[in-house]
């Protein structure tokens, strides 16, 4: 089985969205086509306020807690199913959506990690009713790793643009010692994930005071410092290593009409 670092696709593009709070992920992730967003962080309020807009270009979202025709919310157990069911019906009702926005991969890993859960047979508990879930194990780390890979490939599958948003960690490389930035997942999958899309940028602001006043730059990076070496940052439609978000260029890149 070929590297997932080695992933291809023919495919349109895949994102890899990652940075800092606060630094515009989920605004630039929303302006980006015709997205249906798959919203786990209750971040879009921020977006909304950011661009001063009343809607967004979106067709439709899937929020956690996702609430069911009956109003109740859908139980822990069926939330994998019941999001990807979500995702397949808004497809199939808007074909003008072309984009896909998961908002977060922080949150997304608690979905994930349920459905890994139910079908290994471990216990999702309640806390309501002061119930635990049941410790996981090894064998279940393997599934959740799987589990995910395969889902980002049915996405991208699906022809259209994915955009998934993650958040960044600190740490010490094994090896050197020396202090990186990793992306926010459990075990080696941190290491992987950036092989599954053809695009990993990181958000950055910049604050710059001209005539005793102050403005704040919006960029995307898409080469590495010597402390983001871990991060997998690269650009399939060759943005420059570091530039100031420009929705209209993005848009054109990653939607060309010819």
């Amino acid at each position: 089985m070929q590297s997932y670092t080695n992933f291809r696709n023919t495919s349109k593009p895949a994102i890899l969205l990652i940075g800092p709070p606060g630094t515009g992920k989920t605004t630039l992730a929303a302006m980006l086509g015709k997205p249906y967003l798959v919203e786990l962080d209750n971040n879009i309020a921020g977006a909304f306020q950011f661009l001063g807009a009343k809607n967004l270009p979106c067709y439709a979202s899937f929020d956690v807690p996702h609430i069911k025709p009956d109003g109740n919310v859908v139980p822990r157990v069926e939330r994998w199913k019941t999001m990807n069911a979500c995702i397949n019906a808004a497809l199939k009702e808007a074909p003008s959506i072309t984009t896909i926005v998961v908002d977060s991969l922080s949150s997304l890993i608690e979905v994930a990690l349920d459905e890994v859960r139910r079908q290994n047979g471990r216990k999702i508990g309640d806390p309501a009713k002061g119930e635990k879930d049941d410790p996981l194990q090894i064998q279940d780390w393997g599934s959740f790793g799987g589990l995910l890979r395969q889902w980002f490939i049915a996405l991208r599958a699906s022809g259209k643009v994915l955009v998934v948003i993650g958040h960044i960690t600190t740490d010490k490389d094994e090896i050197s010692g020396v202090l990186q930035q990793f992306i926010n997942l459990p075990g080696k999958f941190r290491e992987e994930i950036a092989g599954l899309f053809t695009e990993c940028w990181t958000t950055e602001i910049e604050e710059e005071r001209k005539d005793g006043k102050t403005s704040y730059k919006y960029l995307i990076r898409t080469r590495p410092t010597s402390s983001q070496r871990s991060l997998g940052l690269k650009s399939g439609i060759q943005l420059e290593p570091k530039q100031e978000v420009d929705f209209a260029k993005l848009n054109s890149l990653l939607f060309p009409t010819t």
